[in-house]
């Protein structure tokens, strides 16, 4: 599927699952790593049992997974604006954390909208 600016996908639950906190870090890497999102929210459940609770996933937890999973945190871009980085760093898939939300961002282009307001400050960006 090709993605353009303005694009944005749908969170992908699986039928009779509810959104509850800590699933946007499971949407992410489901749109990330490319895979079906009970795989992912298994992997991610393992990691911290929270998430499976409806309480989110521990920060810790989830980073620790994102090492696990070979991710580098890109430094340079913490406390910049969300829509400073769409623009500056159009190629390349990435998960953005900002302040109580994590989404991917492919080539540019958010995969939900939820929690990336233009003035949102990163907290943190991964990639391989």
């Amino acid at each position: 599927m090709l993605l353009k600016k303005g694009d944005t996908l749908p969170r992908q639950f699986p039928e009779g699952m509810n959104k509850t906190k800590g699933t946007c870090f499971v949407v992410a890497l489901t749109h990330f790593l490319d895979l079906p999102f009970q795989e992912v929210y298994d992997l991610v459940c393992r990691y911290d049992a929270g998430v499976d609770r409806g309480k989110g996933i521990h920060r810790y937890s989830g980073e620790k997974l994102l090492k696990e999973l070979n991710l580098q945190k890109l430094k340079v871009w913490y406390g910049k604006t969300f829509v400073t980085f769409c623009k500056y760093q159009p190629i390349g898939r990435y998960l953005v954390q900002t302040q109580g939300h994590i989404t991917c961002v492919i080539d540019g282009v958010p995969l939900d909208s939820a929690g990336t307001g233009a003035c949102k400050r990163i907290q943190g960006v991964w990639s391989y």
